[in-house]
């Protein structure tokens, strides 16, 4: 259901305003709101000041905790770091004078981890030096060995006879091997400047590579290769030294990880009242706040500021409230379904309750397999029962707990066990309870068709009752439940054909009649209402659209069958052979088959809501109630 809300102005004085703020901080019942200020206000002004200066503090301590983090020995003992409320019961004077203390520390080791990368990229460089610099380690020349006229060029090619060969006819130039490595044959070329471009260029024709030490020696004021690979050698031991010294250094740091986040945890909850500043009306006294709260609250509110000097005013507005959902706890993790199409608007009809029922029944239809129901099931509850998640993957788990039981069911009644496993591999036979949609697909087809009428007539009804709460009685008549009778005169027509007929014609008459009472002239109002009839199209095409519970229950199990039947291809359980393969094959392919069948059914579940169900009814694009409250982490 739809929690009503009310919107209230709270009045305080300026000069307990900030402990005010905290304690509504605390209490995390109301949605604070912007209300229209002077934008030259002091008390602003400062807010937005301080606002921006504990950003960049936050943003500085999340670094680093986060940069803490991957210093954190390995082998240490993992502690769960949470925050409580009394780790925030503190005032905002204690926390600014946290922030000048842990101002320098957040620095420091920011700083520290970007020593370390640079120093690391220093030492990948060098050791790239060192690799291109050893074939020519037992040249004992200078790389500086030129005079004015003569000049020397290093490098490699995979063609030494060709190259000497040619060089020499072209040029006055001498070639000295220096090294082979595999194919390649590294070599110094000594050449007269004047040359300087047409040997380049010729070089390059010949695929010859050149290198150039010219930076590393400047870095190492060195010369010969011999010099340059020692002293890089050197360098490389020293920077190690000094990464291990800061490594020991951030490691020594973590103890103060549990610190550092109350410190974040507090800090976030003061931007929070910072930012909320900016939202409030100041007087030479006071200071008005405006927002939202549940209905059911308002009192209690009013009774726990009294005594504080604090009065709180309710508000008749014609704002659209903010939208909280309160449902039974079997119905809450069907939210999520909700919240991903959209809120509904405060004057809606929340659909969760009957979205529930109907997306645990498309869902276990669609999946139908006892054994990757029980897996769902148990492998969601069990992660929901050991790490305790709140939320958003509280409702996903528990949506998929529930989803899996529904599959538990179906499979029952379609007899689907691991797909045919049972009977291939133990050669026990588990009959359906009902039928096999393999050995019987029309059955079940038509079975699809009936719960997409259900369906679809669930989201009329839906839409009818809002018209009555709306005072539209003719609306819900003429636009829900003759569609509704047209629905259900068609399925009785099957079995009952002229029931069915008096049913569909009686209910179409009245629909001609009705849907063009907007018209003005007697001849639209019928050529409307004939109009309408084509709508039939539509909600057929809504029906066949359940075409796919058939669709996907059938590859679910098909899929199954084939991953049983290739685990038997090694004679199963009759010999060792065959049931290693077998219990391989078993577990990849299922777990395959149950990640894929559930994802698929996730989806078009969903969609059976959002396009078939909510398009009779629903419209969404709530705002979510989002109250003013301490964030513990």
């Amino acid at each position: 259901m739809i929690v009503p809300m009310q919107k209230i102005q709270i009045i305080s004085l300026k000069s307990n305003s900030k402990d005010f703020l905290s304690y509504l901080q605390k209490l995390g019942i109301v949605q604070l709101e912007p209300t229209n200020f002077n934008d030259e206000s002091q008390f602003i002004n400062d807010a937005n000041k301080k606002s921006e200066q504990l950003s960049e503090k936050i943003l500085n301590c999340k670094n680093a905790i986060n940069i803490l983090k991957t210093y954190k020995p390995k082998n240490s003992t993992k502690t769960k770091e949470t925050i409580t409320n009394s780790d925030t019961k503190t005032s905002i004077k204690s926390i600014l004078g946290d922030i000048v203390s842990y101002k320098d520390d957040f620095a420091q080791i920011i700083s520290d981890n970007d020593e370390i990368h640079s120093k690391t990229q220093s030492i990948n460089y060098l050791n790239a030096s060192i690799k291109t610099l050893t074939p020519y380690q037992n040249w004992n020349a200078s790389f500086n060995h030129t005079t004015k006229n003569c000049k020397i060029i290093l490098g490699y090619t995979n063609n030494i006879d060709k190259l000497r060969a040619n060089i020499e006819d072209n040029f006055n130039a001498y070639l000295q091997e220096i090294a082979k490595v595999d194919s390649l044959t590294y070599l110094a070329i000594t050449y007269f400047s004047t040359d300087s471009d047409a040997i380049f260029e010729y070089l390059k024709a010949q695929d010859f590579t050149t290198q150039d030490f010219t930076d590393l020696q400047d870095e190492l004021n060195c010369t010969t290769p011999k010099d340059l690979i020692k002293t890089a050698a050197a360098k490389i031991n020293s920077l190690n030294i000094d990464i291990q010294n800061l490594r020991d250094k951030m490691e020594s740091n973590t103890n103060k990880l549990t610190e550092f986040s109350k410190y974040l945890s507090k800090s976030t909850n003061l931007l929070a009242q910072y930012q909320t500043m900016q939202m409030i009306i100041e007087t030479e006294s006071t200071c008005i706040f405006s927002g939202w709260i549940e209905a059911s609250k308002l009192e209690s509110l009013t009774r726990k500021l009294n005594p504080i000097d604090v009065a709180v005013i309710p508000i008749e507005t014609d704002e659209e409230p903010p939208v909280l959902l309160k449902n039974p706890w079997i119905v809450r993790p069907f939210e999520l379904i909700t919240e991903l199409y959209g809120l509904p608007k405060p004057k809606e009809t929340d659909p969760d309750p009957v979205l529930s029922f109907f997306y645990f029944i498309l869902f276990g239809i669609m999946l139908s397999d006892v054994g990757y129901g029980a897996l769902l099931s148990i492998i969601c509850g069990a992660v929901v029962w050991a790490i305790k998640p709140k939320g958003t993957m509280y409702k996903i788990l528990m949506l998929m707990v529930f989803c899996g039981i529904s599959s538990i069911f179906w499979g029952i009644i379609f007899g689907s066990y691991f797909g045919d496993f049972f009977t291939s591999a133990l050669n026990i036979n588990i009959n359906p309870l009902w039928l096999n949609p393999m050995d019987n697909p029309m059955p079940f087809l038509a079975f699809a068709f009936a719960v997409g009428a259900i369906h679809i007539i669930a989201g009329l009804a839906i839409q009818a009752f809002a018209y009555f709460k709306q005072g539209k009685w003719l609306d819900a008549i003429a636009d829900c439940f003759t569609w509704i009778f047209i629905l259900i005169g068609i399925g009785v027509a099957f079995i009952q054909p002229k029931i069915g007929m008096i049913t569909t014609g009686s209910a179409a008459s009245v629909l001609v009649l009705t849907q063009g009472r907007s018209a003005k002239n007697w001849f639209m109002k019928l050529f409307k209402g004939i109009g309408s009839l084509y709508g039939i199209v539509a909600y057929l095409s809504d029906i066949l659209s359940y075409s796919r519970l058939l669709a996907l229950g059938l590859s679910t199990g098909v899929i199954a069958m084939v991953i049983n039947a290739m685990g038997m291809l090694g004679g199963g359980f009759t010999n060792v052979t065959g049931a290693i393969i077998l219990t391989l094959v078993f577990i990849v392919g299922h777990v395959f088959n149950l990640a894929i069948s559930t994802l698929s059914a996730f989806v078009h579940s969903s969609r059976l809501q959002y396009v078939e169900f909510f398009s009779k009814f629903y419209e969404g694009g709530g705002k979510p109630f989002s109250p003013f409250k301490e964030q513990h982490k």
